[in-house]
């Protein structure tokens, strides 16, 4: 039995976004380690990151 091409480009394309979903769920998780902290910790940066933009737009 042979692959058609149609078939091999749904495989490659399938392979690829598994493995951007893996990367992306990996970064999630590095990401969400200052989560786990405490709410003073985090407040401070989270008002440093969104400052800027919650000045231009509060609402």
């Amino acid at each position: 039995m042979t692959i058609e091409p149609r078939n091999a480009l749904l495989d490659r394309t399938f392979f690829i976004v598994q493995v951007l979903k893996e990367l992306d769920g990996i970064l999630e998780l590095i990401g969400g380690t200052p989560a786990g902290r405490d709410a003073e910790q985090v407040d401070p940066l989270a008002r440093l990151i969104t400052q800027r933009e919650l000045s231009k737009n509060p609402h």
